[in-house]
Order: C-alpha cells, then structure tokens, then sequence
C-alpha cells in the first residue's frame, strides 16, 4: 500500500482541498502535504483520521493463503481425467 497514492486519490474523489482534510481531520496541513508528496510514512492512527475526513475508512482483512499451483493445475484438469 502506498500512502502517498491511497491518500491524495482519497482527498481528490472527496473533493477536498489539503487544507480542508487537514482541518476535517485535526491533522497539520504541511503533514496531509508531506503524507502525499511520499515525505512521510503516517502512522496508522494518522491515515485512518485522514482517511476519515475523506469518507473513508481502514479496515484490515486477513490475507488469503496463495493457492497451491499443483491444486490448481489438477482442477484445471477435465472432470472425466481428475476421476
């Protein structure tokens, strides 16, 4: 996840100056800058607020296992072959 990317397209679909989410989510005008110029990783907190004065919100999801390729290629196989 890129913050820089995430936060700035966050702020553009939200219609939204830097300095209007700065003040929507209490966070310093110059850190909503540093955040989308690539300057400065935020923290969690920090997106999320940020995030929040966007309409948005962080969740977090477990990631699925990658599948195994052998799995794959035999499913991939004919019914009739895989019986």
């Amino acid at each position: 996840m890129d913050p820089a990317h995430l936060l700035r397209t966050a702020r553009r679909q939200a219609g939204l100056s830097q300095r209007q989410m700065a003040a929507r989510s209490g966070v310093a005008a110059s850190t909503v800058a540093d955040v989308e110029r690539g300057a400065v990783r935020p923290s969690l907190q920090v997106l999320d607020r940020l995030l929040d004065a966007a309409g948005l919100e962080v969740t977090l999801d477990r990631r699925l296992p990658a599948p195994c390729p052998h799995l794959v290629r035999y499913l991939r196989l004919p019914l009739a072959t895989r019986l």
